[in-house]
Parts: C-alpha cells; structure tokens; sequence
C-alpha cells in the first residue's frame, strides 16, 4: 500500500526502473549484435510493445487507485504517461533512421499511403501533445481545452491497438490480446467517456 510520501517515492523510483532499464537492455543488446537475423525488427517490435504496455498501465492506474484505495497512486499516472510517448518515439526512431534511413521523401510517402503506419503516426502525435501539456501549470492555462486534450488518450489507445493489428502480417496474432485488454479497459471506463463527451458538445 502506498500511505505515505516516503513510499510513494520508492514505488516511483521502482517504475522508473521498471520502465527505464528494458529499453536501455534492449539498446545495448542492439548495439553488440544480439537480436537475432533481424535485428531491426526486433528493435521496432519491442519498442512498440513497450509502447502500448505503459498506455495500458497508465489507464489502469485510476481503477487499481480506486480499487485498493490508495489515492496516492494517481500520482504514478504522469510518470506512466511519459514512458508512453518515451517507448512509442523510439520506436518511431528505429522505423525512421533503420528502416527508411532518414529519407523524408519516403517517410512522408509511406505515413500517407500505408494506413497500418498513417494511424500509428496519428496515435504518436496525440502522446506528444499529451507530454507537452502533461504539467500542472499547462492544466491551469487550458482550463477546459486541457480535458478536451487529455481525453484523447483513449483514442490514442485504440490507434495504437489497431496499428499494432494492421502491422502484423496473419489475422490471428498477439495483437488481439491486448485488444481484449484495451476493450476491457475501456468498457470499464464507459462512464468516464460518456461524461468526456460532453466536453465536445
């Protein structure tokens, strides 16, 4: 349980850990040669993975808080949230200088005709704004819009679901596993939703 500040600060430093070291092991496993015949892939796959694991958990954060009643908790949310955006730019990164090799022309090209990566790339975007306007002083100045903004995050999540499907190559793939999980997370959440939607109206 997480009753005091002290421990607060421990289980921050444990996520961090959690959340920091795979994608440095990962790097490092990258850089001597260790990824097996296709190393990029690899790269890309994990990152992307990594990506959509912190998305889950941070939307997971308010009902395990509620659950276990240790408010306190919450205070993890903003933590998780840029991991999310950390994981989904490296793995924009190793699409962009592995795979195109920085040619822009091509990049350009394959975000507006493949529309596996057109939404990947949309999904990416919303996790950026997100980050950006993450802080409390962003939240004042906003006032209203900074709901507006921030409840996009459950779009961002079924974006990045669907590009993870459309990005495998059979019907039947792990990608539908955490389509359970996103669509069970969301139902969970269908309150929460249907009170964001009148901030649109």
């Amino acid at each position: 349980m997480l009753n005091t500040k002290p421990q607060l600060w421990l289980f921050k430093t444990l996520l961090h850990a959690a959340c920091l070291l795979p994608a440095v092991w990962m790097f490092y496993l990258g850089a001597i040669d260790s990824l097996g015949a296709d190393p990029v892939k690899a790269l890309i796959h994990f990152y992307g993975i990594g990506a959509v694991h912190c998305l889950l958990a941070t939307l997971s954060v308010s009902i395990i808080s509620k659950k276990l009643r240790t408010p306190l908790l919450m205070r993890c949310r903003r933590l998780l949230g840029l991991y999310v955006a950390f994981y989904a730019t490296l793995h924009i990164v190793c699409f962009l200088v592995f795979e195109w090799q920085l040619q822009w022309a091509d990049v350009v090209d394959e975000i507006i005709r493949r529309p596996y990566i057109t939404v990947g790339f949309v999904a990416w975007l919303i996790f950026v704004a997100l980050t950006l306007t993450s802080l409390q002083l962003a939240q004042r100045r906003m006032g209203v819009k900074w709901g507006q903004l921030h409840s996009l995050v459950y779009l961002s999540l079924a974006l990045a679901l669907l590009h993870f499907y459309w990005s495998q190559k059979s019907p039947w793939n792990e990608a539908i596993i955490y389509a359970l999980a996103g669509a069970v997370l969301l139902y969970s959440k269908r309150a929460r939703l249907m009170e964001w939607r009148k901030l649109f109206r």
